[in-house]
């Protein structure tokens, strides 16, 4: 956990954030460790050079390098070591690789089959996310993924992408998670992908803001609450973004709002199809290998994009403008 040096040098202030991290100090042992403390801020000041510790995850400016989780991945081959801030302290562990590689391409064969192209496309999009920064005045979009009941591997879907990252279950926020919290969420993420599963009893107004925000590529302005002065508005995003519900996204914004248009022409939406497995021992060995490996094939396709930038921006706009001509898109569309 990380401790502000003032809080340090404060010893009601010490006292607090350590316990409150589950570190017990003793009144007899107080001095001591305060000093073992500072001894160790002076010695690192003296020893290291300084390192700038990044408030989000995700492409560096001018993309120099990519930050996942305790690493930063650099143009020049070397991972960096990233210290966490008051931002990204709290997502560390999310990140941390589990398994192996061949694991986790072995749990994915089992998505490799006519009928689960819904769940191919989400991990696609795990991949696809970080490209979006390559696009101009296309901050965000996204996908919902909607169903009557269960069966459908929307769940299923949204864990099988953010396993390309890491802690899969920890990475996708679930119903009971606020609208707020998901938003902070994108901004700390940054380009990673921002999965929310089952948002069917979100309120609709709050539907339509995060769809708003999300695909803007930042939270909304406010007021300070005890002073006349705007908040800090935070670091912008790009990403893709992909939900799942028992109805439609349109439908549901569509009861706080007369036209969902603008909505509408943000995230796409696919009504998913039921998945048949083979059978429950098949579903529950993708399970098994889902959970014990994650977090590897993220780290490979960003140094491998990391090899030769440039081509990678070039073949995401090619692609861009292929797609534009195909579909005859206009720039209202």
């Amino acid at each position: 956990f990380t401790v502000p040096l003032a809080h340090i040098t404060n010893g009601q202030r010490f006292r607090e954030v350590f316990s409150f991290n589950g570190v017990a100090i003793t009144p007899s042992t107080f001095n001591t460790m305060v000093d073992y403390v500072m001894k160790w801020v002076e010695q690192l000041q003296r020893e290291q050079q300084f390192r700038k510790s990044h408030l989000q995850f995700g492409w560096t400016e001018s993309h120099e390098s990519f930050v996942l989780g305790r690493d930063e991945y650099t143009i020049s081959g070397e991972i960096l070591d990233n210290p966490p801030s008051t931002s990204t302290a709290n997502y560390m562990s999310m990140f941390e690789p589990k398994g192996t590689f061949e694991g986790w391409r072995e749990a994915m064969k089992f998505l490799a089959q006519p009928g689960l192209e819904v769940q191919q496309y989400v991990v696609c999009a795990a991949f696809g996310s970080i490209l979006m920064e390559f696009i101009d005045n296309v901050p965000g979009a996204g996908l919902h993924l909607y169903s009557t009941g269960t069966g459908h591997g929307k769940s299923t879907a949204l864990f099988a992408g953010n396993s390309v990252w890491g802690d899969y279950k920890s990475l996708t926020l679930q119903a009971e998670d606020t609208m707020a919290s998901t938003l902070h969420r994108g901004q700390v993420l940054k380009n990673l992908p921002l999965f929310v599963d089952e948002i069917t009893n979100k309120d609709p107004k709050a539907l339509s803001d995060f769809v708003l925000q999300v695909t803007r590529g930042n939270e909304r302005n406010r007021m300070q609450g005890s002073v006349n002065k705007e908040r800090e508005r935070g670091s912008p995003w790009s990403l893709l973004s992909v939900t799942t519900g028992n109805v439609s996204l349109v439908q549901q914004v569509g009861q706080y709002k007369r036209s969902a248009r603008a909505e509408a022409a943000r995230f796409l939406e696919i009504n998913a199809g039921k998945v048949h497995f083979a059978s429950k021992k098949v579903t529950d060995e993708f399970n098994s290998l889902l959970a014990s490996n994650y977090g590897h094939a993220g780290p490979v396709f960003i140094r491998r994009m990391m090899e030769d930038r440039e081509f990678c921006k070039h073949i995401v706009l090619k692609v861009q403008q292929a797609m534009d001509n195909a579909l005859k898109l206009t720039a209202q569309q």
